[in-house]
């Protein structure tokens, strides 16, 4: 038997919760366990609740779903241990969806994409599946011609870190794949997965898409 997907659902919006709901309860292994309207006391609920996937769009009662999902992310020691999230938005544009997983999302899905697209995501957003690649992150960066200032503070760490470490990142920042890093470094797969989840939370990020953004940003390797 397949274990079940605690959902939290956050929206302002009472009358889209409910639609939600009803789509994601007809599938067998998803169960919304949490609804909020999204204030400042989700964040506790969120970890007392077990959650496995927060749903949250972008527009909320207190602050933008980026926001929130920014301010859940600070709410957790080692931010890979974060319930992946997904954003969910009216329309889908390259500058939101950078600032979703800037934010820490696992993606943005808009409602032009359809509920199909939001069942997909929501499994992945547990397993790890399918992650967006850094290639397509550089691509999505470069296309959008947004200019964002340089993270002192990211620089700072990445400079701590160590060189066993930089080598890995370096890789991964040349869009190498975990296994043509592990085969470069001559280090088993599940020690390049490892490091990489720690080296994310030294950094203080829950997503690869994270990672690849602030290389972006900050100038070190854009795939090259």
């Amino acid at each position: 038997m397949s274990t079940n997907i605690r959902i939290a659902l956050i929206d302002s919006d009472e009358s889209i919760r409910f639609g939600r709901k009803l789509l994601l309860e007809s599938q067998p292994n998803l169960r919304v366990v949490m609804e909020s309207r999204g204030t400042q006391e989700d964040f506790i609920r969120i970890f007392e609740a077990l959650i496995d996937v927060v749903v949250v769009d972008q527009r909320l009662a207190e602050t933008k779903g980026s926001e929130f999902i920014e301010i859940l992310r600070s709410k957790y020691s080692a931010p890979s241990k974060m319930p992946g999230v997904v954003l969910t938005s009216i329309f889908m544009t390259p500058e939101l969806r950078l600032e979703a997983l800037a934010a820490g999302a696992w993606d943005l899905v808009s409602q032009e994409e359809g509920a199909a697209k939001l069942l997909q995501q929501i499994p992945k957003a547990v397993n790890s599946a399918g992650e967006i690649s850094s290639r397509e992150v550089f691509a999505l960066r470069k296309n959008s011609g947004e200019k964002r200032a340089l993270d002192a503070m990211f620089s700072h760490r990445f400079n701590l870190l160590p060189e066993s470490d930089l080598k890995i990142v370096e890789l991964f920042g040349k869009v190498k794949s975990d296994r043509v890093i592990a085969e470069t470094l001559e280090m088993p797969l599940k020690d390049v997965e490892s490091k990489l989840r720690r080296i994310l939370d030294g950094l203080g990020f829950a997503t690869r898409a994270q990672l690849a953004l602030a290389l972006y940003e900050n100038g070190y390797y854009r795939g090259r």
